[in-house]
């Protein structure tokens, strides 16, 4: 598993990976973390949760694991990889998954339901885990990504009947599914969430899941 440590990248395995972790009884995992703003401020904050971030861009993750480097955090990680090719290494490691306003092929995979890739989120979960996902989209603000992705317009109504059986096969039981504000996503320690949170008129959808 490749993971980025200030500027470096290098290799861990599943033992090493263990040792890391093994003194902390949450672990929190972010796929799509972009920067990995959020696990770093999470992980200030949160001593007693390790966090995870994971992204298929180097250098978008050494943007703050430098910064975790310099404040000498010893409970956070930074992952090179996408939901294609989750580590195997990750497998029943985490109590909770966020998936925070996902972009791309990420974000197609969750609305238009790739059966394939919820297995494989709903296998980093241990049985009892939780995946928040929040969605927050829109054909009219972003046509050329909708377009490109043949995403379709996004409400409570699509979500329950098209996205959420997909989850169910996979593995995932609905808790909760809402509405929500952009508000909501100014609390985020998420850059990517701060960026589109001022933007009223984006429809945003939180889906919680446990897995079976």
């Amino acid at each position: 598993m490749r993971i980025v440590k200030g500027n470096k990248t290098v290799e861990i395995n599943e033992p090493e990976l263990n040792k890391i972790i093994e003194n902390f009884p949450t672990v929190v995992i972010d796929l799509g973390t972009g920067d990995g703003r959020f696990v770093y401020k999470n992980a200030l904050k949160k001593h007693e949760i390790f966090f995870i971030g994971i992204d298929p861009s180097e250098k978008q993750l050494q943007i703050y694991s430098k910064k975790a480097v310099r404040k000498k955090l010893i409970n956070v990680l930074f992952v090179v990889s996408s939901v294609e090719q989750l580590p195997p290494e990750l497998r029943g490691k985490a109590d909770k998954v966020y998936i925070i306003l996902p972009w791309g092929t990420l974000l197609q995979k969750l609305v238009k339901p790739d059966k394939l890739a919820l297995s494989d989120v709903a296998a980093i979960l241990k049985k009892g885990g939780t995946l928040e996902t929040v969605l927050g989209y829109s054909p009219n603000l972003e046509p050329s990504e909708s377009k490109r992705l043949d995403l379709p317009e996004i409400n409570i109504s699509y979500l329950r009947n098209e996205t959420i059986p997909a989850y169910r096969g996979s593995g995932l039981t609905l808790m909760s599914l809402n509405p929500t504000e952009p508000a909501y996503l100014r609390k985020l320690e998420s850059t990517w969430g701060k960026k589109i949170g001022l933007t009223q008129e984006r429809p945003l959808f939180i889906m919680q899941f446990t897995r079976e």
